[in-house]
This record gives C-alpha cells, structure tokens and sequence, in this order.
C-alpha cells in the first residue's frame, strides 16, 4: 500500500473526517491505525513517541492500543509523517494531512 492508496479524498471545506479522533486538530497530520469502534476511551499523550508526535491508544477492558498518530504539521510533512510511519513498521488504515492552510 503506498501513501496515495491511504491519503483521505474528503478534505474539502476543512471538515475532518469521520474517522480522525477527537483529539487530533487541523493543524495536525493523523494516522488511523485501528478501526474507532468498540474502546471505552480514548487518551492522549503529546511528544510520547518523538517530538511533535502525540500517540492516542484506545483502552477496553483496561487494555490500552495505540489508535492513532498525530504528528505537528510544522514539524512535519505528510511524506515525512508517512515514512515515520513506515520505518516503525505502522502500517495507517487512514492518514489525512492538515490543511497546506493550517501548516
């Protein structure tokens, strides 16, 4: 699957899809890794994973999975978002990149 095949198509109007986790925002790059259905919660944590980087794990039951990645769009790219994806072997269900007006 390549970049392409995942960039979300939706982003007219600076609506966020339905998809992206409540706690990304426009200015925010965001990588689904899981399906949104089925957690009791979900909870941020900014810079946990890198600089710029905020992970948002999912929790049921009391067990927590890393749901999304919402990366600084002034820090990064999209392409440079993707490939840090990539390189840690995070393969995004979606991955919609803020706004070139929110960058």
């Amino acid at each position: 699957m390549t970049m392409d095949d995942i960039f979300a198509n939706d982003q007219r109007g600076m609506r966020l899809p339905a998809w992206l986790p409540a706690h990304a925002s426009l200015t925010e790059h965001a990588a689904l890794l899981c399906e949104p259905s089925g957690y009791d919660m979900l909870r941020r944590k900014d810079d946990l994973l890198d600089e710029g980087i905020a992970a948002v794990f999912a929790i049921r039951q009391g067990e927590a999975e890393l749901h999304a990645c919402c990366f600084h769009a002034g820090r990064f790219s999209p392409e440079q978002a993707y490939d840090w994806l990539q390189e840690r072997g995070l393969q995004p269900r979606h991955f919609w990149a803020a706004p070139e007006n929110h960058r």
